[in-house]
């Protein structure tokens, strides 16, 4: 993910800025240390212009399996056709630009923190599961 500006709007906190831009609001310090210049937290204002962006550091709590995988295999088209939103009872979800696991998660299940269940469906997905490309199709439910 590159680095992009992001200009503070009224009611932003470091934290909700973190969930917007990487789906995680554990992640402000990122954009603390993006931006030396601020000194706390809560000192933002609107308007302000931040930096935000760049690699987040991958969660150590990803299984071995997880990390043997090619992403490479993810880009064979596969003969479902899917939607661009997930349904009620649709098992694929076509990826769409600025998606990770974790907001394709809370579109499907309505919880980003159940983003494992389809990393287990989908057994094709690379070490790093935020390299996942546009238009790739994943399994989300069982069919």
């Amino acid at each position: 993910m590159k680095t992009r500006k992001y200009v503070v709007k009224p009611g932003d906190s470091l934290g909700k800025i973190a969930q917007k831009v990487y789906g995680d609001a554990r992640l402000f310090k990122k954009i603390m240390d993006l931006n030396p210049k601020l000194k706390k937290a809560n000192l933002i204002y609107p308007k302000q212009v931040l930096i935000v962006g760049g690699q987040v550091a991958a969660k150590k709590e990803k299984a071995p399996e997880e990390k043997k995988v090619k992403i490479a295999s993810l880009e064979k088209k596969t003969k479902v056709k899917a939607k661009d939103d997930v349904g009620k009872g649709q098992e694929f979800y076509k990826v769409k630009q600025g998606d990770n696991l974790w907001i394709i998660a809370k579109k499907v299940f309505g919880n980003g923190a159940r983003y494992k269940e389809i990393i287990k469906l989908n057994p094709k997905l690379a070490k790093n599961p935020k390299l996942i490309k546009p238009n790739v199709q994943l399994r989300v439910r069982k069919s």
